[in-house]
């Protein structure tokens, strides 16, 4: 039996049930990029956060070496 006539001819069931799971699959995947790529900015904020606070220190202690 070919694809075709097997997703034609398939219980209507099997169908829904691929069909609900894909779509979770899919929704979590989705989801969890989501997160990846919120914390990487919250990553990248904080690097550049850190690296002032450093440039602040280095600044602060040369000033005061004077």
């Amino acid at each position: 039996m070919s694809a075709t006539k097997w997703f034609w001819w398939a219980p209507r069931h099997l169908l829904v049930l691929f069909s609900g799971t894909m779509l979770m699959l899919a929704t979590t995947f989705g989801w969890l990029m989501w997160r990846l790529l919120e914390q990487g900015y919250q990553l990248e904020t904080q690097h550049t956060q850190e690296r002032l606070d450093s440039a602040a220190d280095f600044t602060a202690s040369a000033l005061g070496n004077e």
